[in-house]
């Protein structure tokens, strides 16, 4: 069913392999928790949709599955999951408490029945097993993947699949844009100092080791590298400023002439960013893994 459909595709964040992001998504009104940057999200992430849906263009759902979405966002992607469900379910389930009432609000019972979002802070608050779990661009932004990924393979029926889209970054010339304009700024860079510890879920040999790990047989692991277009500069800055202002901690007033500084450095560094139309010609790589839980 999901492969007739047209959306051909290109979420989210960035981050430097092995090296472990400065992240935080704590407080009410931080990160993913402002009601401005979860508006800013939902209409200007056409760039996560597409990835995701790169990704269920290859899967065919019977209709009756009971499925997760695993930091489902402003929920979009969830509802129109729900819409192949005639008998089945999805949750869509987030920790930030502004994205899941966003998420309530836009896709509510009477327009999608078979659809339910909910606030967690722990998979183990999640009571019911599943036929197949989603999670698009989220891996890479939590501390322990490892931990994760066996919690998930732990709400899965057996036999359950597992489908995962993570962006890897394999963009040099955007972080060196990124680094310079931190320091610009004064802000504190969105990389710790040092390398990670353990296997990084951003590379496809850490994918394939923390899959395995948590005890998933990896039916599909692939590294995908297409470049993403934008309009223009102006849409690839909203996006930035969506996608990125809560991920790297850039307070949100500044993020329009942050990620403004970023897209004018990024032009010096890589010639072939516009073209002579104006069309923004980003590259940023991402992993697709299927997998499916066994005893």
């Amino acid at each position: 069913m999901f492969s007739k459909l047209w959306l051909i595709c290109c979420l989210v964040t960035l981050s430097l392999s092995g090296e472990a992001p400065n992240w935080s998504i704590d407080g009410k009104k931080e990160g993913w928790n402002q009601d401005e940057l979860v508006k800013t999200y939902f209409y200007h992430s056409e760039l996560q949709r597409q990835w995701a849906w790169e990704l269920l263009g290859r899967i065919r759902l019977k209709g009756d599955e009971r499925i997760l979405d695993f930091g489902s966002g402003d929920g979009k992607i969830t509802a129109e999951i729900s819409q192949f469900l005639q008998k089945g379910s999805i949750k869509g389930v987030d920790i930030s408490n502004e994205m899941v009432h966003f998420a309530q609000a836009r896709f509510p019972k009477s327009i999608c029945p078979r659809l339910e979002f909910a606030e967690i802070n722990s998979l183990s608050d999640l009571n019911e097993n599943y036929d197949i779990i989603f999670s698009f661009c989220v891996l890479h932004v939590v501390p322990d993947p490892l931990q994760i990924l066996t919690d998930l393979h732990g709400k899965l029926i057996e036999n359950g699949k597992l489908y995962l889209v993570t962006p890897c970054g394999k963009n040099p010339e955007f972080f060196q844009a990124a680094e310079e304009t931190f320091a610009k700024f004064g802000l504190q860079s969105a990389w710790k100092v040092g390398t990670a510890k353990g296997a990084s879920i951003r590379t496809l040999e850490g994918s394939r080791e923390l899959l395995e790990q948590a005890h998933f047989k990896i039916e599909r692991l692939e590294m995908v590298d297409t470049e993403n277009l934008f309009i223009d500069t102006s849409e690839f800055l909203e996006w930035l400023k969506g996608t990125l202002s809560a991920n790297w901690n850039v307070p949100f007033p500044q993020s329009h002439d942050f990620f403004s500084e970023v897209i004018k450095r990024l032009a010096e560094l890589d010639p072939h960013l516009i073209d002579e139309q104006g069309v923004v010609h980003y590259k940023l790589s991402r992993i697709h893994v299927e997998a499916t839980k066994s005893s």
